[in-house]
C-alpha cells in the first residue's frame, strides 16, 4: 500500500517540487536517486513497439547509437523490457550525508554545543 501511495504522490505532484523532500522523508532517497533514469520502452524480441519489429530488430524510428548509455531492463506491466537509458546510474550519486545540510562553521563557532552533521 505504501508503494502505491508513493507512486500516486509522485504522479499527482509531478513538477511541483515535493518529490525530493518526499524521498528524503521516506528514507529512500539514496536508492531512488542512484538508479538510472530511463525513458521510452523500446522492447525486445518478444515485445513489438514502434521502435522494434516482431523479430526484435530496431526499426528506422529507433537508432540505439544516439543514446550514449544504451538500454537497460526495466519492470513494466508486460514484464521486464528494455528501455532507453537517459542518464546512467554511474553519473548519479546520493548518500546518507545528503539528507542533512552542513551547519555553517560560523554558527558552530557562535554556539559551542552545536556539532556538525555527520560526514561534513
Amino acid at each position: 500500500m505504501l508503494d502505491e501511495i508513493r507512486r500516486e504522490r509522485a504522479i499527482e505532484l509531478y513538477a511541483e517540487g515535493f518529490r525530493f523532500d518526499d524521498l528524503k522523508r521516506w528514507g529512500i532517497a539514496e536508492t531512488t536517486l542512484k538508479a538510472s533514469v530511463t525513458g521510452e520502452v523500446v522492447g525486445d524480441a518478444t515485445y513489438t513497439t514502434s521502435f522494434r519489429n516482431g523479430t526484435g530488430a530496431a526499426t528506422s524510428l529507433y537508432n540505439p547509437t544516439v543514446y550514449v548509455w544504451g538500454e537497460e531492463a526495466v519492470p513494466t506491466a508486460a514484464g521486464t523490457l528494455k528501455a532507453v537509458v537517459i542518464d546512467s546510474k554511474t553519473n548519479r550519486n546520493f548518500s546518507k550525508k545528503h539528507y542533512l545540510w552542513p551547519i555553517p562553521q560560523k554558527q558552530i563557532d557562535l554556539n559551542g554545543s552545536l556539532k556538525q552533521n555527520p560526514n561534513y
